[in-house]
């Protein structure tokens, strides 16, 4: 399967809507509170020691399948709980101590007991670490947050009760920089959300490559930044935009998000419906379609070359396009060397200005990469400003103009 093709207009946007979202929940995301050792070791401010790694480690255990928000007000508690994490004094202590402790706190978790009997052993592996360099923030700040990932959910390093997702966590704790690929960050870049993956929620790699992406086309943002403000904006007590129940109706990125549309190949089920929507677009503004065309006939021969897609809301078509190896345009001059045409979009006129355009537009993107195609060719009517504008601002190139069936077209290209 080829990547899901890159959209820098796309990771620009929506890192800059979460991001204002943010701007009006000041109590809610304070970026030196959620950053500080992140822009402590970016900027030496602070030479991290053992006891941090394994304050580090117990932060990143606590959070595992519960709710942050139960457990941050309770910090200064935990802290003093675990004697600010001074070595001796916890492996001097019973660990049934610490397992009570943070039952009364009320900031437990289903593994909690087998964590806190495991703790000696894991601070004595990272006691380890600080043998074999030395010091321990060699190890940290020497070696790929990749393979440190690795090494302590699966490798020489092995931490017990931690996971690749809590090996994120942990090393973030830690102050170096990174994403944890918790059900949170996978459902909202999987493809039933932001489609930054093929999976209805994302795998761990997915979500690492996602916001790698998004941080490169955002002036390579701190990918802790990135993690954080959509992990703000996704989890319960919080932001709460894109929960597994989303507030989509305000929801600031909507435009560019799966959730209750459901992109899929028309079939023959669907020709009325969608001869009904080629018809209710007749006579808008910009519009090239009449009563002859496009009908019946276009649409079941789209269907059987498999190149009609409708996008669904609640078992409705709100959006249809033809896009495949039409070869209406071979005879102009493209980039693209195995093109993906693109004819026949339209929108259900109850559902234009709603974002459906773009979410309907990215689909197919998406599918025209994995399918193996180089690119994306479409004539645009120069008359039809609503069309014009959605290619642009989703990264087309407006190539050329050509007068064709007693219209005047602008040419639009995307290259892969």
């Amino acid at each position: 399967m080829h990547a899901l093709v890159e959209n820098i207009e796309k990771d620009k946007a929506i890192f800059q809507a979460v991001f204002d979202f943010w701007k009006s929940h000041p109590n809610r995301y304070d970026k030196d509170k959620f950053l500080n050792n992140i822009l402590a070791r970016k900027y030496n401010i602070k030479r991290f020691q053992l006891s941090d790694y394994i304050k580090a480690l117990i932060y990143s255990q606590l959070s595992n399948q519960t709710r942050w928000i139960n457990i941050e007000p309770h910090l200064d508690e935990i802290d003093s709980l675990f004697f600010y994490y001074d070595k001796n004094a916890i492996l001097n202590t019973p660990y049934t101590y610490f397992y009570e402790g943070i039952r009364q706190l009320k900031c437990g978790n289903i593994l909690i007991h087998k964590q806190m009997e495991a703790l000696s052993d894991n601070i004595r592996m990272l006691e380890q670490i600080e043998s074999d360099y030395q010091d321990i923030d060699i190890y940290f700040a020497t070696t790929t947050a990749h393979i440190i990932v690795n090494e302590i959910s699966s490798g020489k390093y092995k931490l017990k009760f931690v996971g690749k997702a809590l090996a994120w966590e942990f090393l973030r704790n830690a102050g170096i920089d990174g994403a944890k690929p918790d059900i949170h960050m996978k459902r909202i870049f999987g493809a039933g959300r932001l489609g930054y993956s093929s999976k209805e929620i994302a795998s761990d790699h997915d979500v690492i490559l996602a916001v790698s992406r998004i941080s490169k086309n955002n002036d390579n943002a701190l990918l802790a930044e990135i993690d954080t403000l959509f992990w703000n904006f996704c989890a319960s007590g919080y932001g709460a935009a894109c929960t597994a129940s989303p507030e989509c109706n305000d929801c600031p990125i909507r435009g560019y998000c799966n959730c209750n549309y459901k992109f899929q190949l028309a079939s023959y089920d669907d020709i009325y419906e969608i001869v009904g929507i080629y018809h209710s677009l007749i006579g808008t503004p910009g519009c090239t379609w009449n009563l002859d065309y496009p009908g019946k006939e276009t649409a079941e021969d789209d269907i059987a070359n498999g190149r009609l897609y409708t996008l669904k809301k609640n078992d409705i078509i709100v959006a249809v396009a033809s896009a495949g190896d039409i070869d209406e345009l071979g005879d102009l001059r493209w980039k693209p060397k195995k093109p993906c045409e693109l004819a026949r979009i339209g929108v259900r006129p109850a559902y234009q200005n709603q974002g459906i355009g773009t979410i309907m537009l990215k689909n197919i993107i998406g599918t025209a990469g994995e399918k193996g195609y180089d690119g994306i060719r479409m004539l645009v009517s120069k008359t039809n400003t609503a069309a014009l504008a959605l290619y642009d601002k989703n990264g087309f190139e407006r190539c050329g103009e050509v007068f064709r069936f007693d219209i005047d077209f602008y040419c639009y290209q995307m290259t892969f």
